[in-house]
């Protein structure tokens, strides 16, 4: 890790609240239980590779995603930000060197009274099927935008960040009021996955809980991503995908009626509640699941140009009078016990 940004870039100083949340977190940092962690993230302990995945049951109804990622990457180039510097702490001397915490979030509620949520928006600058995707206009804005005012409207994130790689994408994420996270270019290329992005972000930001908001998914009500958040905590899950009902069938089969079609329940990337110790652990899916079911419109995610179409004329034309707290049709989580089989993990954004 030691081509690992060192610094945090966060917006303009006019944003008192990105600046509120973080003296919350930096005061939390301070810790010396948390000057170990920094050090040890600093000596590189931080794992980055992936581990296997847990699938979900089979009799759950719940789909996966792909596991194919966007091609393409710019040279890692970072914004003028004011530079933010992580504790430098020595190791402990003696039996104590090297050693990894037992537990990287112990203690972190105790500390504040209530768990530490980070939300990370990963947008990196490299695309193929869609050149510079996080940029491109999406109904009067940049893509990215819709997902960065999606994460300011939350009030359960006690901090989130943009992670990128890229200096045009910085910039446009710290003008909208958000802190931009450097990601170094090894992080940004095609076969990276989502995974590593998220345990790069809490290397730096140590936290219980991580939210994944990705760009490519920008349609979501108002409070998607809170209700998100309380579904995951009254859940008591270990991992929280939003999901919409497709009622789709396989060629071949008896064309039934579509009463008679079982929904199955499909992963729409919109947002992702994990428990930070999964992450670092190397998963992404937990044994203990929860599920968000969403309108069909807020499952629209962007991987091809026609896709860019059909999100351009729903945000245009049906969802600009549903943004409203009950505007979604159906709300509702479901919990169940995973099984051990492997899932691939999204590509990095």
């Amino acid at each position: 890790m030691s081509d690992a940004p060192s610094c945090l870039c966060r917006p303009d100083a006019g944003d008192v609240c990105a600046k509120a949340r973080g003296r919350r977190v930096g005061a939390v940092l301070r810790d010396a239980g948390w000057r170990v962690f920094s050090a040890a993230c600093l000596a590189g302990e931080s794992a980055l590779g992936l581990a296997g995945d847990d699938d979900l049951t089979e009799g759950v109804g719940v789909y996966g995603r792909h596991a194919a990622a966007p091609s393409g990457s710019d040279a890692h180039r970072t914004a003028a930000p004011v530079v933010h510097k992580p504790v430098r702490v020595r190791l402990p001397a003696g039996g104590d060197r090297g050693r990894r915490p037992r537990d990287l979030t112990e203690g972190l509620v105790e500390m504040t009274g209530s768990p530490q949520i980070l939300g990370v928006i990963p947008a990196r600058g490299g695309s193929k099927s869609v050149p510079r995707k996080n940029l491109h206009p999406v109904a009067g804005k940049p893509l990215l935008v819709w997902t960065i005012e999606a994460a300011r409207h939350s009030r359960r994130l006690t901090r989130w960040v943009v992670s990128t790689e890229d200096a045009e994408i910085a910039e446009l994420a710290q003008r909208h009021g958000a802190e931009v996270l450097p990601r170094p270019p090894e992080l940004a290329g095609d076969e990276v996955s989502t995974l590593a992005v998220i345990q790069h972000a809490l290397a730096h930001i140590p936290s219980d809980i991580v939210v994944v908001l990705h760009p490519t998914s920008p349609i979501r009500r108002r409070d998607l991503v809170d209700a998100s958040i309380e579904k995951f905590l009254s859940s008591h899950a270990e991992s929280l995908g939003t999901v919409h009902r497709d009622y789709s069938y396989e060629y071949g089969q008896l064309m039934p009626r579509r009463q008679e079609i079982a929904p199955r329940l499909v992963d729409n990337g919109s947002v992702y509640v994990l428990k930070a110790e999964l992450v670092r652990a190397g998963r992404w899916l937990g044994d203990r699941l929860a599920v968000f079911e969403t309108s069909r419109e807020e499952g629209a995610e962007i991987d091809e140009p026609f896709d860019l179409w059909l999100v351009e004329h729903i945000l245009r034309y049906r969802w600009k009078d549903q943004r409203r707290p009950d505007a979604l049709s159906r709300s509702q989580h479901r919990v169940t016990v995973a099984s051990k089989r492997s899932a691939p993990s999204k590509g990095v954004l």
